[in-house]
């Protein structure tokens, strides 16, 4: 992640990261609603490239449902772990490796 990407992210705070990406959940949430066992999804992975070309290696994933940052309405079945998307966005001001982050459906 180039630092043009990765500064906004750090200005904005963690508070800020988590403003926004409750908007991203609410807004994944209404797709949600029209495709049955999709949910909203978060990820970051360190890779590594043997050479230009090669497929990359993967020295470390974390995958988890977005809503587990976000109490949800009553009944949600996925129970809430605000420490998910602390340790994504720890990694992302913090990285020191090549990372990549993605959220979606």
């Amino acid at each position: 992640m180039k630092s043009v990407y990765r500064n906004p992210v750090k200005e904005m705070g963690e508070e800020g990261f988590f403003d926004v990406m409750s908007e991203i959940n609410s807004n994944l949430l209404r797709i949600t609603k029209t495709y049955a066992g999709s949910y909203p999804f978060a990820n970051i992975a360190q890779r590594r490239f043997a050479s230009v070309g090669a497929k990359p290696t993967v020295d470390g994933k974390m995958d988890f449902d977005l809503r587990t940052a976000f109490p949800g309405p009553k009944g949600q079945k996925v129970k809430v772990q605000r420490e998910w998307l602390q340790a994504m966005y720890s990694m992302i001001i913090n990285k020191h490796s090549n990372m990549d982050w993605d959220v979606g459906v």
